[in-house]
């Protein structure tokens, strides 16, 4: 994987043809590294598409949860199922634009909204937030 802005990446004449041993190596866009994504341009995107299905899915499994199991129950389900994928090497991800934090932001309030059983009102998920402690 080459690492530049878009600007400079396509501005390359030809591929780069790299060979070690005699094997010629694949140029790649993106790739996984202990567990995060990283793109040739360094913007974070594939990272968050990835951890956004995956506590879509979770909040997917709090919503099947809410009816037959009390909040303190759906709160240690978030903290085991849910958590992890925004706090796992948040500190090197970190530096993601405005546009990708809100997109996570969004997740978190639905993840509030569920777990408080609101409905999807205005200002509902940022008063299940402030409730949970989590704002």
């Amino acid at each position: 994987m080459l690492i530049g802005s878009r600007q400079r990446l396509a501005k390359l004449p030809l591929e780069p043809n790299i060979c070690i041993g005699g094997d010629t190596i694949k140029r790649v866009r993106d790739t996984k590294i202990l567990g995060v994504y990283i793109d040739e341009s360094l913007t974070w995107s594939k990272h968050i598409e990835e951890i956004a299905k995956t506590i879509t899915a979770g909040i997917s499994a709090l919503k099947r949860l809410r009816d037959f199991a009390s909040r303190n129950v759906l709160v240690s389900v978030y903290n085991a199922l849910i958590m992890p994928h925004f706090d796992y090497c948040c500190e090197v991800w970190d530096s993601l634009g405005s546009v990708l934090a809100e997109s996570l932001q969004k997740l978190h309030n639905r993840c509030a909204g569920v777990i408080m059983r609101y409905k999807n009102e205005t200002g509902q998920s940022e008063l299940a937030l402030r409730h949970l402690g989590w704002s």
